[in-house]
């Protein structure tokens, strides 16, 4: 009885290792007949996750397919049952290799999929400065190299390799195809009134003069500096620091310093509109900007205009001289608040003990290298020393690249500080995150 009983446990085990063996091998491609008949009617892709960076597709098979399945190594494929005539996959950003099988357990030869447009990431609108260049490839999400093809309406825009030259300006209707296939329809305004932001401030970049721009253009300007915004997330960090950056290195002029003549904000001192600052939506370049101007002492003067200066500093300002209307320094940080959605009032720079200022609007700290180097200073975040305020725009690794507006420095400028430096100009770091409460599609720089 004992070997006997030995003998029917060494049988079972036998028969169990071969379902076993079984069971793996199923899914063996040399576990199945090869045969032709199969094929692919039509594929789409339904979505895609960029930060798994996997593609869901579905799949019509002929019908004489009752399986699908992916190849997984070098000869294994897990097979799903078609559903509704229809294989549904899902895959990293790679060709599909995939295989069908029959009802009879007949499997297809390979099938690849391959060069393929899974995603078109296209804006409607894009406004680029003049003698730039666009690459309308890069939003589109693809897998190996699917034919694209960019089109202009416009036979005199230069299209080479598929990136716009921008060289001549106007309204361009754009067209984007995808292994024959239109995949977009996009809209490209070519303009001078912008330029390119430079990796740095450009110190030769011409002041404003009064009534350069006209109502057309300074309409236009308007409207890229709102479509800047929209594009990062108006109301939030993202579109703060944007509207700093768009005036600082988007905006081809200078603004120039002017000591304010009074606030919007009734902290006791003169209640004027518009003299120094410019507490309103958009740029300050036109006349029919004049009717939202509330209270006045020298003006209506917009930016680049002479306005008697009620200031004596000199050699860079005597009193009742006559100087280009422009920005102070907090006028300059709570115009840009105010663009990207923060109406915080038209406040000074502070700190100031009994006033309500800039400074006091989010958690302030003394600027220190453990706080420099903790990382917890972000773009959109304020500096400030006695007097003066300034927003944060840029970081590195090694520098801060901040936007400000000082006389001797020659108006609304961005300049560029080593972190080990910073503490020789700036005392303290107003932290925003209670202001903005939302960061937006914020970036660190903008090259």
């Amino acid at each position: 009885m004992k070997y006997i009983k030995m003998i029917f446990l060494f049988l079972i085990f036998i028969i169990m290792g071969f379902i076993w063996v079984t069971i793996a091998k199923d899914n063996k491609l040399t576990n199945y007949r090869t045969i032709t008949g199969f094929d692919i009617k039509e594929y789409s892709i339904i979505d895609y996750d960029p930060d798994k960076g996997q593609v869901n597709i579905a799949i019509k098979p002929t019908s004489n397919a009752t399986e699908c399945g992916l190849l997984e190594g070098e000869d294994s494929v897990n097979f799903q049952k078609v559903e509704n005539e229809t294989c549904y996959l899902q895959n990293d950003l790679s060709p599909y290799r995939l295989f069908f099988k029959d009802k009879n357990n007949n499997i297809s030869s390979e099938f690849v999929i391959d060069n393929y447009i899974v995603e078109v990431n296209t804006e409607d609108l894009y406004y680029i400065p003049l003698n730039s260049s666009l690459d309308l490839t890069n939003t589109i999400v693809k897998v190996n190299n699917p034919l694209i093809e960019i089109k202009s309406d416009d036979p005199d825009l230069l299209i080479e390799d598929n990136v716009i030259k921008s060289n001549i300006e106007g309204t361009f209707n754009i067209s984007i195809y995808g292994n024959n296939k239109l995949l977009k329809n996009t809209k490209v305004i070519i303009t001078d009134v912008i330029t390119e932001k430079p990796e740095m401030f450009n110190l030769q970049k011409p002041y404003l003069t009064c009534g350069e721009y006209n109502g057309e253009t300074a309409k236009l300007l308007d409207e890229i500096l709102n479509y800047r915004m929209e594009k990062v997330e108006y109301g939030t960090r993202a579109s703060v620091v944007e509207a700093a950056r768009f005036l600082t290195l988007e905006f081809p002029r200078r603004i120039a310093y002017y000591w304010e003549n009074g606030r919007l904000y009734k902290t006791g001192r003169h209640y004027v509109d518009g003299e120094g600052r410019y507490y309103h939506k958009g740029l300050y370049l036109d006349e029919s900007k004049y009717s939202d101007i509330v209270a006045r002492m020298q003006g209506p003067k917009m930016w680049g205009c002479k306005m008697i200066n009620w200031q004596d500093d000199p050699p860079d300002f005597i009193r009742n001289n006559y100087y280009p209307n422009g920005l102070d320094c907090s006028g300059f940080v709570s115009w840009a608040l105010l663009n990207g959605g923060f109406d915080v009032g038209d406040k000074g720079a502070g700190p100031v003990g009994g006033s309500n200022d800039l400074t006091d609007l989010g958690d302030f700290r003394y600027m220190s290298s453990s706080l420099i180097n903790s990382g917890l200073i972000k773009v959109g975040d304020l500096f400030s020393t006695n007097g003066h305020i300034a927003i944060l725009i840029g970081i590195d690794d090694e520098h801060f690249y901040v936007a400000e507006s000082l006389n001797h420095y020659g108006g609304v400028v961005m300049r560029k500080y080593h972190k080990t430096r910073i503490v020789n100009f700036f005392q303290h770091v107003v932290m925003m995150d209670e202001v903005y409460k939302k960061d937006g599609k914020l970036t660190n720089l903008w090259f």
